[in-house]
């Protein structure tokens, strides 16, 4: 039976106990495993790799729209665009992966069993404007729903002796012992995110590495111009008053 793993970014990824299978990452993965590729669907990924210089030697499976983005700016990695438009990363892995798996283990993706869950890139920073919906976690839990779970026997594995807040109809739901030898954690940069919504396509990064914080903005140069010219005009342009 072919069987893999999409090991998530939520605090019970530890418990990844090195069972058999195919090894697939979400986003920039935190443990030492053999992984087959990882997934990310946020723009803030490419940019992120190429400004620490920090490059996974494994493809990164992503939507088409990062795919042209990644390939326009001429952004590092091995990009593969196989993933569906999703709001979640793990869940447009597991679309993908689906097709192929007869059973997918899910270690860290704590949506799908516990509330106030966050997202690993967007959610570590303030994010001034478009607001996040409140519903973000129900949107995640649809996609997997739908997309996930009537295609192949889905396993979410999530601690011994908690609580599953939230189960989802198709999941098999597995309580799982701490590992005696538990996965090495990376060593990479750390990466808190911030988003300069006013300006859209701007975006900052602050990156923790030997004790320093070195705080980066960039992004797409010409939206950043454009927006910035529109911003300016209508901040300095007087208000067109038509009452008489």
């Amino acid at each position: 039976m072919a069987v893999c793993h999409i090991i998530g970014n939520g605090p019970s990824a530890k418990y990844f106990n090195g069972w058999p299978g195919d090894i697939f990452g979400c986003n920039i993965p935190h443990f030492d495993l053999p992984y087959q590729a990882t997934a990310a669907i946020d723009i803030e990924i490419p940019y992120w790799i190429k400004q620490t210089g920090y490059v996974p030697n494994y493809p990164i499976l992503c939507p088409e729209t990062v795919y042209d983005h990644v390939q326009e700016h001429n952004l590092p990695g091995i990009w593969l665009p196989v993933l569906p438009l999703s709001t979640n990363t793990g869940a447009a892995l597991g679309a993908y992966l689906a097709d192929q798996y007869e059973e997918i283990h899910l270690w860290g993706v704590d949506s799908l069993w516990r509330l106030g869950t966050v997202n690993s890139v967007t959610d570590t920073h303030h994010r001034a404007y478009p607001v996040r919906a409140a519903t973000s976690g129900v949107l995640w839990r649809i996609n997997w729903a739908e997309n996930v779970a009537p295609k192949t026997n889905v396993i979410c594995h999530m601690p011994r002796g908690a609580i599953c807040e939230t189960p989802l109809a198709g999941v098999t739901y597995s309580r799982t012992d701490m590992p005696d030898d538990p996965p090495t954690p990376l060593d990479k940069p750390a990466l808190v995110a911030k988003q300069e919504d006013e300006y859209k396509w701007v975006t900052e990064f602050i990156v923790e590495e030997d004790g320093a914080k070195l705080s980066i903005h960039y992004g797409d140069a010409e939206r950043i111009k454009a927006r910035r010219k529109e911003i300016k005009y209508q901040n300095t342009s007087p208000e067109q008053n038509t009452t008489s």
